[in-house]
């Protein structure tokens, strides 16, 4: 039997709140493909500033369509097609079709690093609503407050950051670091909302530009869109003296791409016999998620659709396969012996970064054979050449960022990567 939470009424802060994306599920019924946008719009609501609803410790949990928590949902919308203005049932299956309501539960959950007191009102900043469609379907859909940053894991833009001529440099240019800022995570504890590489935003970049915690600055963009600014000024930041990094959170529309080789570099690697880098194999990838690769060539002369075996077909099976992340459209396949290892290294070459692998238990780096490959997913880098994404279709109602431009196949970066096969996928 479950655990019930003890219920007891909870004074709340309310907002609107807009759907959630998320990459898992892949879309909001299992086995179906998402309604129209037009049709979403019907979801809109907003809680009020505040109510008082019967709730547990941690989340309000209503198994009962007519709950108080439902309703007190406002719908933004007024078209007749969306259904009753006060029914939630209503406009549930006016989107998605007839659902059984014995199935339905609604979850609203708040911040618990507030004082843990009935009395002192505690911010919704997410809704989840689960139900059966009576073709048996199951559905789960999300929203988060507009007010706050939505909390989950959040990727670095495509062609971010963005630096000016007289803004601060990263004392350490190397590939190896630059990875390091490709993810971010927003807390649900206001107290540390923002984390890079386990730390508080401040303490992750404040080292990196040799820049004090106070030019260090977050500036939430949208519920699932922030930027951090290091600047030698926090009184008058300038396009001029900053620079700009941009995250957004990992929806269906950030991480589901096609990737596409632009360059590679075999290093020191010998080839398998007869094995051809250059046979169609490894020309296209496909994400569905952050960390999910498959190659999209499933011929059975290529084998196996997943890139460890994938790449191993061309170096042999003692090879480690590592990817990595630049920013949400950029990535690297590293293939090499042993156990791959990152240092710095400065040459008379474009390139600033170098990867070195250990070949033995000793403290000691030394280079051994490798190779690497770029593609889309939790690892970046600069690839040569962009080529534009194909077979790409956005979740109906997600509005893509419109804060870059996308870069002609002929758009070039003045810096390359050693031993890396580049592929890249446009927003």
């Amino acid at each position: 039997m479950p655990i019930l939470q003890p219920q007891q009424d909870y004074a709340f802060i309310g907002s609107s709140f807009v759907r959630s994306y998320g990459a898992n599920p892949p879309s909001d019924c299992v086995g179906l493909p998402d309604p129209s946008a037009s049709l979403l719009k019907c979801l809109d609501f907003a809680l009020p500033p505040t109510f008082t609803a019967p709730s547990g410790l941690t989340s309000i949990e209503d198994r009962n369509i007519t709950s108080p928590f439902a309703s007190e949902f406002t719908f933004s919308s007024t078209d007749p097609g969306c259904g009753s203005d006060t029914d939630f049932t209503s406009r549930l299956t006016a989107v998605y079709g007839p659902i059984n309501t014995n199935s339905f539960k609604v979850l609203g959950s708040f911040n618990t690093s507030d004082p843990d007191s009935p009395s002192n009102p505690h911010l919704i900043y997410k809704v989840q609503a689960t139900f059966l469609l009576q073709s048996n379907a199951t559905c789960d859909i999300s929203w988060f407050s507009t007010a706050v940053q939505s909390p989950g894991s959040y990727v670095l833009d495509y062609k971010s950051p963005v630096c000016g001529s007289n803004g601060p440099r990263l004392v350490d240019k190397s590939e190896a670091n630059r990875e390091k800022f490709a993810f971010a995570t927003v807390q649900v504890d206001r107290y540390a909302p923002i984390l890079i590489q386990g730390q508080r935003y401040q303490n992750f970049f404040s080292p990196q530009y040799r820049i004090e915690s106070s030019g260090i600055l977050y500036n939430m963009l949208s519920n699932y869109k922030f930027t951090i600014t290091v600047t030698f000024d926090e009184l008058k930041t300038t396009v001029n003296n900053s620079c700009v990094y941009t995250y957004v959170a990992e929806e269906r529309a950030v991480v589901t791409r096609t990737f596409t080789l632009q360059s590679y570099d075999l290093g020191t690697l010998s080839l398998v016999g007869g094995a051809d880098v250059n046979d169609g194999c490894i020309n296209t990838i496909a994400s569905t998620d952050v960390g999910s690769l498959l190659f999209t060539n499933a011929s059975d002369a290529c084998g196996n659709t997943d890139p460890v075996p994938r790449f191993k077909r061309y170096f042999g099976n003692d090879k480690n396969v590592v990817y990595n992340l630049l920013d949400a459209a950029t990535g690297v396949f590293n293939i090499s012996v042993g156990n791959p290892a990152r240092i710095s290294s400065s040459t008379s070459s474009s390139t600033s970064s170098s990867t070195l692998s250990s070949t033995s238990s000793s403290s000691t780096l030394q280079p051994s054979p490798s190779s690497s490959v770029s593609v889309a997913e939790r690892t970046t880098a600069n690839p040569k050449t962009f080529a534009t994404q194909t077979g790409y279709v956005a979740p109906a109602g997600y509005t893509p960022p419109t804060v870059y431009g996308i870069p002609s196949t002929t758009t070039t970066f003045t810096r390359d990567q050693p031993r890396i096969f580049k592929a890249s996928s446009l927003p």
